[in-house]
């Protein structure tokens, strides 16, 4: 089973601006979040996070004196020069263009095929291991999309019909040679501070 964990909210997420590689930390809400997907170990042997300060510490707050290790593949999505703004700031035509088409590539950022590129290898790597064990990755929003993208065989075009909140997880099994969606976007774990 691979169990992927959206990190808490950082002191940036509040103002529903793109957030890909800027580096903020959890704000004491994400913190708070990220210590109640705790709940969520189920005897996990192996825990992985982006390496991006928000997932690491929604990773150790959630998993205090646990080994984790960090792997790039799992980091946010590079926006470029949409970095920081809100989709609305976008030009129309570009933001069409970018939903229409996963090769689009905001200028100086990372298309949403080449994430899903990025996160099929990592859970290419996982498979078997997940196959056996409970893993839990905590990422972002767009390697997330990506995950689900692959296990249900679609492109990633479909990551703008999904919403994913901070600090749930989505459930992927592994069985064979391919994963299957098991559940997305699942905030029980938070009661009160879930953020939908």
């Amino acid at each position: 089973m691979l169990v992927l964990l959206r990190h808490g909210q950082s002191t940036l997420n509040r103002g529903g601006r793109l957030l890909g590689i800027t580096n903020p930390s959890l704000s004491d809400l994400g913190a708070s979040q990220a210590k109640l997907c705790g709940s969520l170990d189920k005897d996990a042997h192996t825990i992985i996070s982006s390496p991006l300060s928000r997932a690491y510490q929604s990773a150790t707050f959630a998993f205090p004196n646990r080994a984790i290790s960090t792997d790039s593949r799992w980091t946010e999505i590079n926006y470029g020069s949409y970095e920081g703004k809100k989709l609305s700031d976008i030009p129309p035509l570009d933001l069409e263009k970018w939903m229409s088409d996963p090769d689009f590539q905001p200028p100086s950022g990372e298309s949403l095929q080449e994430v899903q590129r990025r996160v099929t290898q990592a859970l290419d790597d996982l498979l078997e291991l997940a196959a056996s064990e409970t893993v839990i990755v905590v990422s972002h929003v767009t390697p997330i999309k990506a995950a689900v993208a692959v296990a249900l065989g679609v492109d990633m075009r479909i990551s703008w019909h999904m919403r994913l909140s901070l600090s749930s997880a989505t459930t992927l099994a592994a069985t064979g040679n391919q994963y299957s969606l098991v559940g997305f976007n699942d905030v029980s774990h938070l009661g009160d501070l879930a953020i939908t």
